[in-house]
């Protein structure tokens, strides 16, 4: 990293590892006199009371930059629009519908591209000072809001059940995933129906310059619809 005046430190995959990681990152960006360390984070309303435990190594890795003594700018990113195909389970949906113990809670989803164009406009920003952006879409939705999305676009009658947790989780282990990765996907949903992601900030859209794709449009090109 020398010579280097800003890292952007993207949140590691290696959920066991990944605080550890992040602070080597951070201790070598000072070591060799990086002035700003910018990191993605996540856009979570009350992170004391999260039921997905594994988030809070987001805001232990905030609390790591921010005592280091260098520059930080904090990008806290709701949940990715791109996701949705995976949570829902692929072109299955059209056939089953919708079942997860999301409740009504709402996310105001964005797609991952714009969250990166607009990482990227802010870091080509000279910035003094420390900075926290929350990167959300302009608007929440519900799961009742993409399953009338994803009818209105295939002509197709998509239903949203809302599922009893224990009830969801223990139908993702009878289909093959261990108790730990059904327990995280539980937690991560079970957070969206407390309300968790429901966070809107202008933030991305004045990154971008424009309005944030909404869920009908992001939803036709992910399905391809």
């Amino acid at each position: 990293m020398t010579g280097i005046e800003t890292v952007l430190l993207i949140a590691g995959t290696d959920e066991q590892n990944r605080v550890r990681q992040h602070q080597h990152v951070v201790d070598a960006a000072r070591k060799a006199g990086v002035r700003r360390v910018a990191y993605t984070s996540r856009a979570l309303k009350e992170p004391a009371t999260l039921v997905n435990q594994l988030m809070n190594g987001h805001f232990q890795t905030e609390d790591y930059i921010k005592a280091s003594g260098l520059a930080y700018t904090l990008f806290q990113n709701v949940l990715y629009m791109d996701a949705l195909p995976q949570f829902l389970g692929g072109d299955a949906v059209f056939e089953r519908g919708i079942y997860v113990p999301a409740g009504a809670g709402r996310v105001a989803f964005a797609l991952r591209s714009e969250m990166g164009e607009a990482i990227a406009n802010a870091l080509a920003r000279r910035t003094d000072g420390n900075m926290t952006y929350l990167l959300t879409g302009s608007e929440s939705y519900s799961f009742y809001d993409v399953a009338e999305t994803l009818s209105d676009l295939s002509d197709k009658v998509v239903t949203y059940t809302p599922a009893d947790p224990a009830t969801f989780e223990t139908q993702l282990i009878g289909r093959g995933l261990s108790e730990v990765v059904a327990r995280r996907i539980t937690g991560f949903i079970t957070d969206i129906a407390h309300g968790q992601e429901d966070r809107i900030s202008p933030d991305l859209e004045t990154l971008l310059g424009r309005t944030p794709t909404p869920l009908h449009e992001g939803i036709k090109g992910l399905y391809n619809l």
